[in-house]
């Protein structure tokens, strides 16, 4: 279902308002063993009984081993269905492997990478994930908007408005250049000797700002609408004849949103790594654990990057360390004994 005021309210920066069938809550969980074999348990809580309702991606060959559960309905809240997939993998490459190449239909990349150095008394293993969502528009450079800082912090799932308001007004202003592009082209092939490319583009701003007003976007129902609306904010008449280029705008952006959401979704990611955490950018750090908590909307800014990098004692090396250190002082003992004994 959308709102049918689609261009104040889809066109130029708000997102349309679709109607999903419940958002979707995933658990991810990565155990990384110390023999370098890992296992991967995806739990999905949905309101549909379904493999394909799950936005994270899965490789649906039968390797999965999937197990479903229906979790009754309390007071008014809906029942669930807790879908759990999981898999063995002999190493972090063959899991990284299995998200190497993207479904199409795939709402989230996952992208995997590990790491394991061994250096006698220890062994490090560092692992990454990387998530990546597909973006419709181009996406522009987000430093206008947010600092590095706020962009990590909004990122990791902190609840605060402004960092919010900052977000969507980076969404709305790369929806809005998309649009305005192809109303550009259009502007090209009018030819109108008032409504010149090179004036479209000087009126940009105000433009953006015109159709960023909450009590404008109320009066643009329909694309004639906001043609009329160009028209009188112009002073071009030729303006009227963007009507057809607003549509087809609106039609593409609707598309191009449908195809792209999965308002709602959030995404809950732990590692469980062989040995002492050292370095993370994990918001969580609890034993040897590490985990971030995103969702669909946060992940838009840009590739998020999860990493983390532990240290495990490899006993057997210290162990085998002391018996030569202990075999080299007997004999550097013995030597020495039968060295004063031969006096």
């Amino acid at each position: 279902m959308k709102n049918k005021n689609i261009f104040g309210k889809l066109l130029f920066g708000v997102i349309c308002v679709i109607v999903f069938p419940g958002c979707l809550e995933h658990t991810i969980t990565t155990t990384v063993r110390s023999d370098g074999s890992c296992l991967r348990i995806v739990k999905v809580s949905s309101e549909k009984d379904s493999v394909k309702n799950i936005s994270f991606p899965l490789r649906r060959d039968g390797s999965w081993k999937i197990e479903r559960r229906k979790e009754e309905a309390q007071g008014k809240k809906s029942a669930k269905f807790i879908i759990t997939a999981a898999k063995e993998f002999n190493s972090v490459e063959a899991l990284a492997k299995e998200y190497a190449v993207a479904d199409s239909t795939d709402k989230v990349l996952v992208h995997i990478s590990g790491e394991r150095r061994f250096r006698w008394f220890y062994t490090y293993t560092r692992y990454a994930e990387t998530y990546d969502v597909f973006f419709p528009y181009v996406r522009l450079p987000l430093a206008a908007y947010m600092t590095e800082e706020e962009v990590r912090r909004y990122q990791n799932g902190e609840i605060n408005d402004t960092l919010k308001r900052k977000a969507d007004a980076w969404y709305d202003r790369c929806q809005f250049e998309y649009v305005f592009e192809i109303l550009a082209t259009e502007v090209k092939v009018l030819h109108d000797p008032v409504l010149t490319p090179e004036y479209f583009e000087s009126q940009k701003e105000k433009i953006a700002r015109f159709v960023g007003d909450k009590e404008e976007q109320k009066k643009m129902k329909t694309a004639a609408d906001a043609a009329v609306m160009l028209q009188q904010l112009l002073h071009a008449s030729a303006a009227e004849k963007l009507t057809n280029a607003i549509d087809r705008a609106m039609q593409s952006v609707m598309e191009k949103e449908e195809h792209s959401m999965a308002v709602g979704d959030n995404y809950t990611t732990t590692v469980h790594m062989p040995g002492l955490i050292l370095e993370s950018n994990a918001p969580e750090l609890v034993g040897t654990q590490a985990t971030w908590h995103t969702d669909f909307e946060r992940l838009r800014l840009r590739p998020f990057i999860m990493s983390v990098e532990s240290r495990m004692v490899n006993m057997w090396a210290f162990v085998l360390t002391g018996l030569i250190a202990l075999v080299l002082i007997g004999l550097i003992v013995w030597l020495e004994v039968r060295r004063l004994r031969m006096r």
